[in-house]
């Protein structure tokens, strides 16, 4: 729903574009595949916008150069502002970036300070807002992604036990069956047997 608050007009700003850099562009500023975004009222969005059909519009020979370099203009501080709106609206969306970041590199090595650097927090302040949210540590969050990705592995692939500890971020195969079974109770060849169909 949309609710005028004055009697300026409703106004809404949108730019087709495509190219094989549309995608990287997009994904570097921080937007989603899909959604709106608010430009704000301070103006500099919907100048930018402006800048860019004025571009259009006049169609001289340094159009598409100068349409394109609003174009970042306008999707830089498009994602800038979302993102600070976002980290605004609760602690646990601070932390959005890291959680998929650790998702997608969980085995490799990860250290709470890069972690912390990736949502502008101190290490310490990363640590306890991450705990204030999740309910555990960064570390025993990793140990605990990649033990459900190991057991993953055991149940569904044939691979060895030194792989498994390979790919989910463990060099040292002997600590990695060490942390499993003091984390789930029993040893992974034991885990294996007791899930083999």
């Amino acid at each position: 729903s949309y609710i005028k608050a004055h009697d300026e007009p409703f106004a809404y700003y949108w730019a087709h574009f495509t190219g094989r850099d549309a995608l990287s562009l997009l994904a570097a500023c921080g937007f989603r595949q899909s959604g709106i975004y608010r430009t704000g009222t301070d103006g500099e969005i919907p100048m930018l916008f402006r800048l860019l059909f004025h571009d259009f519009i006049l169609h001289d020979e340094a159009w598409e150069v100068a349409a394109a370099a609003h174009l970042a203009d306008i999707a830089v501080s498009l994602g800038r502002r979302s993102r600070r709106l976002h980290m605004q609206d609760s602690p646990a969306a601070r932390l959005d970036a890291s959680l998929q970041y650790i998702h997608a590199h969980y085995a490799s090595e990860l250290s709470v300070s890069m972690l912390a650097e990736m949502c502008h927090l101190s290490t310490g302040r990363y640590a306890s807002l991450f705990k204030a949210c999740t309910g555990i540590s960064p570390q025993n969050y990793l140990i605990d992604l990649r033990l459900k990705n190991a057991s993953a592995l055991m149940q569904r692939t044939d691979l060895s036990l030194k792989q498994i500890a390979a790919a989910v971020g463990y060099g040292d195969a002997l600590y990695f069956s060490r942390l499993f079974k003091r984390r789930v109770g029993v040893s992974p060849s034991r885990y294996r047997r007791g899930h083999e169909t």
